[in-house]
């Protein structure tokens, strides 16, 4: 049964206004549909107007609803919208804006500090006062897509698009009369421009999709709503027409989708200014397509072919590739000749893309792309381009581009690039064909796939960067170092004696010590040569000057100059000054050479204590009880794992270790560690003691920052670094570990990878800025497994709604926090199964109806 629903259109109309989102033209003015949508006794307002016409649409509304009587504002474009929104969080600021991906990003830099946000996803469903409301997006290709918001209950549907027509009115015209005329050629008029610009397709999918929901009424954001006959009319004629389109083009009507066609065998045409760094680097991307096997290569130097020539070869192509040097922004007039003569018709769902020279890195061919675009080319292929005199390495990335361009153009796997996917436990980005995340161990299931680092800054030098510290921060800055900057001198100086290793590894498997030092590597010795990474093993850095940028060795008492410094010295493993805490037989897990220890010891001993209950304790307390030591564990805090899961969580893991007989005691004062020379056990301030034959102390970290803080370097908890990884001396940068951003050192693997990424691509000159990552926390270990992420209810104060689920059949447990109704962390035990979706949920803060 339909359900009936109060909607009020406050739109207006303005005969000044002739553009549509810079698309469509409309000779006789505009009229914007935004709709008050009444669900119970509260309203929805879907849809905004433009800057010219806010004032009036303001007034609509304050005549129709108090502005206190709106919960939600969908906003389907970010352009023209700036004001409205603004207006609107002025009369009420608890307004949640709800958006597009694409939009909700533009619309946060203006928006108040505090707005409730909401992005909307594809078929996202949520619910306004008790009624359901469902969003589709549909198209775009190169554009944004346009979003579709459908009332099931009243089957309606509001656009984000003139679905309706190009007509200035906000009522449907009497049938047959002269504005009823208007409106059909309205409708011709905006069908026509969705072809021109490559977007028919869209109009047809839409269409199928009005179709398939049962939808009665169509509300749009431009013109009036359409329902009834007039409806069905409408949707034959988008569906007609965008069939026509595809047929002539080889597209078909799918399923609802509708693809441009492209052959297996693509005829590739490059066409370009026939300069000779140009001309060179277009011979160089013909030798990559051809690796790539594709056999119909032409290229047209516009030095010596006639205009009226290219153009012809242009629209025979199914790939068209284009070189120019870039001025200003501007492409080469012959260039940009050719490309103005092309006609949208025979251009879209075609591959195309840019190569290019640019005197600086600020100078892009965003006007020609955005061009191309228009023209509904498909740019899925991201433009290559060089900076100044042209270079050997230039040529071997133009041979790669070509070669990229040829898998893209036959639909095949691009061998050189790998299938990369990220670990949602540890936030580790590797190559999928290694099957397990090698720093933490976990399968592909706790992966999701991840696109490889898209590099649009080079600028190859003559610098000397110096990077102290051998970890995951000090090799990811040099990696992001060389891939921007390919001549300048990299030295990593590390004070451990053996190759970059996967620390994490040390804790979750103890015998790996065992093993050879390969498996541990981040990279093989031969990758550092590859890549022209010098380093510089069991050294240390104890002192520099940073007038004359100097380092001084500690060992050797070298002097090394350098242009740029980047500390990514870590930290060490903090040990409280209990008595007989340098006794032999105590030991932290930071080295491989703390784990070989460990691993000599576990031959012959029978008892262990681990004094600390956070994560890498209680996994190095399974390690040793899997290789049959009694171990006990000892935590000071009044819970184990206290700052990532909840006390419910905690005992239940305290249960399932008690069960394997394995001690776990909190809020314990340890007094001192006993035995003579070695250690024979640990004593509490209670008098007990727990015997062991060695100690394993797991307190956290300290960061390394004293020679920081003697060259005068800002230092807090650690060193104090800025978005770009800056510390308070110029062309000295910090990362990792050894680095507070905002106040944080949280010393996670994942977090020290981004920043010594950040840290490196800006040592070389770009200036891109670190973003905090939300990472979960994984335990495997006593026959469970543990995974929290976010905020497991720790706030005091906040009102916190939990859902808690408990399978006694294959002994899990869920638990779901939430603040309102968004989700704000999640705990499970045994269930690894569920890591990736309850990651993506915490992230997008799924609401409770979408999960339950």
């Amino acid at each position: 049964m339909d359900k009936c629903r109060c909607v009020r259109n406050v739109g207006v109309k303005n005969a000044g206004l002739r553009r549509f989102r810079n698309l469509s033209f409309a000779g006789n003015g505009l009229a914007f549909g935004a709709y008050l949508v009444q669900t119970q006794e509260r309203y929805q307002l879907i849809g905004t107007v433009p800057d010219a016409c806010v004032e009036q649409w303001m007034e609509q509304i304050a005549q129709t609803v108090s502005f206190d009587q709106i919960d939600h504002l969908v906003v389907f474009t970010e352009e023209n919208s700036r004001e409205a929104v603004l207006r609107v969080l002025q009369e009420n600021a608890g307004i949640e804006i709800i958006a597009a991906y694409p939009v909700l990003e533009q619309l946060k830099k203006i928006l108040p500090e505090g707005t409730k946000t909401l992005e909307i996803r594809n078929n996202r469903s949520l619910t306004f006062s008790g009624s359901p409301f469902r969003f589709q997006m549909i198209g775009g290709g190169n554009l944004c897509p346009s979003l579709y918001v459908l009332d099931e209950e009243a089957h309606s549907i509001y656009a984000s698009d003139a679905f309706g027509s190009l007509y200035c009115g906000l009522e449907l015209p009497e049938a047959g009369s002269e504005r009823d005329t208007q409106w059909r050629l309205g409708m011709q008029d905006y069908f026509e421009d969705l072809a021109a610009a490559g977007r028919a397709m869209d109009a047809g999918n839409a269409a199928a999709f009005v179709r398939e929901q049962n939808v009665t009424t169509v509300f749009p954001s431009v013109g009036p709503a359409v329902t009834g006959d007039r409806l069905e009319k409408m949707l034959d004629f988008y569906l007609r027409q965008s069939k026509e389109v595809g047929a002539e083009s080889g597209a078909a009507l799918s399923g609802g989708q509708i693809a441009a066609s492209r052959t297996v065998q693509p005829r590739v045409v490059i066409i370009y200014e026939g300069t000779n760094e140009i001309s060179d680097y277009a011979a160089s991307v013909e030798s990559g397509l051809k690796e790539a096997e594709v056999s119909d290569v032409t290229r047209c130097d516009l030095s010596c072919t006639d205009r009226n020539q290219a153009i012809l070869m242009a629209l025979s192509a199914d790939v068209l590739l284009l070189g120019t040097t870039i001025s200003q922004g501007n492409p080469s007039k012959a260039v940009w000749d050719v490309v103005t003569s092309l006609k949208a018709e025979s251009c879209k769902g075609k591959l195309a893309s840019i190569f290019y020279k640019i005197s600086t890195q600020d100078d892009q061919a965003d006007f020609l792309r955005e061009h191309l675009a228009f023209l509904g080319f498909d740019l899925s292929v991201q433009s290559s381009f060089f900076i100044g005199t042209l270079t050997e390495n230039d040529l071997k990335n133009a041979a790669n581009y070509g070669f990229g361009v040829g898998c893209s153009a036959r639909r095949v796997p691009n061998p050189r690039k790998p299938r990369l996917v990220k670990c949602l436990v540890c936030g580790e980005i590797f190559d999928a064909s290694l099957g397990t995340c090698p720093v933490c161990g976990v399968g592909l299931d706790q992966c999701v796939p991840v696109e490889e680092e898209e590099i649009s800054y080079q600028k190859d030098t003559n610098l000397r960067y110096v990077i102290l510290g051998g970890g995951v921060a000090g090799v990811s800055a040099a990696e992001a170092i060389r891939k921007r900057d390919q001549t300048g001198e990299i030295l990593i100086i590390s004070a451990e004696d053996y190759l970059p290793i996967h620390r994490p590894m040390l804790t979750k498997n103890l015998s790996i010590a065992d093993a050879p030092d390969e498996e541990l590597y981040l990279h093989s010795a031969g990758w550092y040569e590859e890549h022209g990474i010098s380093l510089l093993l069991g050294e240390t850095a104890d002192a520099f000057d940073p007038e004359r940028k100097i380092v001084h060795a500690a060992k050797s008492g070298d002097e090394i100059p350098y242009d740029r410094l980047i500390f990514a010295t870590g930290a060490e493993c903090f040990i409280p000054p209990f008595e007989g805490w340098q006794k032999e037989g105590v030991v932290t897990i930071r080295h491989l050479w703390d784990s070989r220890k460990i691993q000599d010891w576990m031959k012959t001993a029978k008892n262990a204590v681990v004094i600390g209950g956070g994560v890498l304790g209680l996994e190095a307390a399974s390690e040793l009880l899997r290789n049959g030591i009694h171990v006990t564990v000892l935590e000071a805090a009044p819970q184990i794992i206290g700052r990532q899961a909840d006390a419910d969580s905690a005992a239940v893991l305290r249960k399932k270790m008690a069960d394997l007989g394995v001690a776990c005691l909190e809020g314990v004062q340890i007094e001192g560690i006993t035995g003579e020379e070695r250690a024979a056990g640990v004593k509490l301030k209670t008098g007990e003691i727990f015997p062991a034959d060695f100690v394993i102390v797991s307190c956290g970290n300290r960061a390394n920052v004293k020679a920081a803080q003697d060259a005068g370097i800002q230092t807090e908890r650690a060193i104090v670094v800025n978005a770009f990884m800056e510390t308070s001396l110029p062309d000295i940068y910090a990362c990792g570990d050894c680095a507070q951003y905002d106040g944080v050192n949280f010393q996670l693997w994942a977090e020290a990878s981004e920043q010594g990424r950040i840290a490196g691509a800006n040592a070389a000159g770009e200036r891109i800025t670190y973003e905090k990552q939300l990472l979960g926390l994984n335990l495997d270990g006593f026959g469970t497994t543990l995974f929290a992420i976010g905020d497991p209810g720790k706030q005091s104060g906040v009102p916190y709604s939990l859902v808690k689920t408990v399978d006694d059949v294959d002994n899990s447990q869920e638990q779901y926090w939430f603040m309102g109704s968004a989700l704000q962390g999640a705990v499970l035990i045994g269930r690894p199964d569920k890591t990736a979706d309850v990651t993506k949920a915490v992230m997008e803060h799924a609401r409770h109806e979408e999960l339950f």
